[in-house]
Parts: structure tokens; C-alpha cells; sequence
């Protein structure tokens, strides 16, 4: 059994020539959960119901219950297979790391130099000692010289050295005085401009309450003409869903009747059309594809729509939405279209 269980339950249906309404008659099981097995949502019906709809749907149109059933299950086991992925990481092979032999060779002439400089170090300490003592006595010689001419000075001579800070913090800056006239002509300026825009405003003001009447006359006069033709030419619906039906009446259609449906929610929504261009029209709504549109065929009187969700759909024909508030809270998932 290569074909899904839907695609098999779908063709036994179309080779009795069954329509979708005459198999939930036969099954007594709800439209959607009809619509759910043929698209093969099996993981939509009812839990531990599917074995019973499964076989019920089978005798409905004279397929074996039991090869159904079996094929249902070798399919959900088929589904389930998981095939572990190839592991490919191998465990990575030690690395040993040789030691070059002249390594040993190279810290031996360190070694070797090393030992030669220290043998040195006696002769070279005793002759810096030498030098840095005859620096050391004539720096001493200069420091003694400076402090004694240090002190020659005179107090009253460093008293009178000026002070470079001195003007900075005994000295006071003239004070500036207020600019009245910048703030004068920077007042008068102000005013200018302000005059200048006013005027501007409200001659701009002006001319575009001209333009606004002369255009809504215009406007209205072209919106009753839009209008009367519009009212000739708009589709008329009817429904009787605020007395408990589910019945829609369509007239003024132009030959032409097109229903689309749109998902509201988050969650995937089952459709069908019947009497469509392409007969009975089936799709699944989902967040890629939101929208659906099923055109009646032409001469077409009736058609009707079963979806699983109203409450997750918006529904329009010929452009007009349908309020469909009242089939939501009457728990109704079909409406029957009359076309007149």
C-alpha cells in the first residue's frame, strides 16, 4: 500500500461517486473529521477514535476495513523511523613530540659562555669601583659649592624676586559690561520674522480654504455618481444565521462568484468548495498560505463551504465579508450558497 490512507479513502469516494456530504450522511461522522482523513491530518481526530472512522469511512465506500487499518499503522510506524547519522569523529592519534638533539648541544655552549663571563666578574667590579668613586667625589664637590652660593643670597633680595603667580592671585580683571545692545537687535530681529511668518500663515491658510471648498464640491459631486453605480452593481448577500440557519443567498452576482478565505489564527484551518471550477476544491490554510480563493462554476446554483474552524477564518464573497459570529456560536462548520 505505496498510496497514502487519505489519497485511498479520497479515490474510493470519487469512483462511487460519492459527494463529501453523502459520505458524512453514511458515516454520521463530522464533516471536518471526514475533510481531516482525506487530507491525511489523521493526528487531528478524535483520540481513539481513529480506528472507528477509519473503518467506518472504509465500509462507506467499500473498501477492506481491516488492509486500511493495517496501512494506517505500518504508516505511523514508517513515520517514526529515525536513521542515526554516521559518526565520523575519529579519536585523534597522540602526537609525540621528538626533542632536537642539538637542543642539548646548545645549552651546553650556554653553559660554557656563561661560565667563562662569571670567571671575569672580579676584574671588571674591581675597576668600576675605581671609576665610580672619582665621579662620586666630584659630584660632591659641585653639590657643596651650590649650597654656599645658595646662602649668600640675601633674605631681602629673594623677597624682593617677583612672583609669577603674583598677578594672577592678588590682580583683578576689569569687569565687562552687559551688551544691551546685541540683546536690542537680536529682540528686534525676533519680532520681524514673526510678523513676516504670520502673514505668511495666514495667507496660506487662505488660498487653501478656496481650494478645499472648490474640491469638495467637485468630490461630492463625483462620490453620488460613484455611489449610484456602485449600488447597481454590488453583489446583494442574505442569511438567515441569526435565526439558527446557515443558508447564504447571493444575488446581483454578474455571473461571477468568487469566495475567499482568509485565516485569522495561528493554527492551520481545513476547507472545501463544492461546485467549483475545478469541482470540489480542497485546501489547508497555514501560516505560509493564508489566503484561498475557489471560483464557482459558471451556471452554478448552489455550493457549499465546509471548514473546520469559523472561529479561525474570515470569509468573503465578491468582496463582501460574511459575519459569521452567529454559526460560531452555534457551533455550525458549513454554510450552503444559493446563487440567483
Amino acid at each position: 500500500m505505496n498510496n497514502k490512507i487519505g489519497e485511498l479513502l479520497r479515490d474510493a469516494r470519487i469512483e462511487k461517486r460519492l459527494s463529501f456530504d453523502d459520505v458524512v450522511e453514511k458515516t454520521g461522522i463530522a464533516p471536518h473529521y471526514i475533510l481531516a482523513m482525506e487530507l491525511d491530518q489523521l493526528k487531528l481526530l478524535p483520540e481513539g477514535k481513529t480506528n472507528e472512522y477509519l473503518e467506518q469511512y472504509a465500509r462507506a465506500v467499500d473498501l477492506d476495513p481491516v488492509s486500511i487499518i493495517h496501512g494506517y499503522r505500518n504508516q505511523e510506524l514508517s513515520d517514526d523511523l529515525i536513521v542515526p547519522a554516521p559518526n565520523d569523529n575519529a579519536a585523534p592519534e597522540p602526537q609525540t613530540d621528538d626533542k632536537d638533539d642539538n637542543t642539548e648541544e646548545i645549552e651546553v655552549k650556554v653553559a660554557d659562555k656563561y661560565f667563562n663571563v662569571t670567571q671575569e666578574l672580579p676584574i671588571d667590579i674591581d675597576v668600576t669601583q675605581e671609576i665610580t668613586s672619582n665621579k662620586s667625589e666630584k659630584n660632591s664637590d659641585k653639590e657643596s659649592k651650590r649650597k654656599k652660593s645658595d646662602a649668600d643670597i640675601a633674605p631681602e633680595e629673594s623677597e624682593k624676586l617677583p612672583s609669577r603667580l603674583s598677578r594672577h592671585s592678588y590682580g583683578k580683571e576689569p569687569q565687562k559690561g552687559f551688551p544691551w545692545t546685541l540683546l536690542v537687535l537680536i529682540l528686534l530681529a525676533l519680532g520681524i520674522v514673526s510678523y513676516v511668518g504670520y502673514v505668511v500663515y495666514n495667507q496660506l491658510q487662505t488660498d487653501s480654504h478656496k481650494t478645499e471648498r472648490s474640491s469638495s464640491q467637485k468630490s461630492s459631486s463625483n462620490s453620488n455618481d460613484n455611489k449610484t453605480s456602485t449600488a447597481q452593481n454590488q453583489t446583494k448577500l442574505e442569511t438567515d444565521f441569526a435565526n439558527g440557519g446557515n443558508n447564504v443567498t447571493v444575488s446581483n452576482a454578474n455571473g461571477k462568484v468568487e469566495i475567499t478565505v482568509t485565516l485569522t489564527g495561528s493554527e492551520d484551518n481545513w476547507l472545501s468548495v463544492t461546485n467549483t471550477n475545478e469541482g470540489e476544491a480542497q485546501t489547508t490554510l497555514t501560516a505560509d498560505n493564508k489566503s484561498y480563493t475557489a471560483t464557482l462554476a459558471e451556471g452554478a446554483t448552489n455550493s457549499t463551504l465546509t471548514i473546520n474552524s469559523l472561529s479561525n477564518a474570515e470569509i468573503a464573497i465578491n468582496g463582501q465579508k460574511l459575519d459569521t459570529s452567529n454559526l460560531v456560536n452555534a457551533g455550525l462548520n458549513s454554510i450552503n450558497l444559493t446563487i440567483q
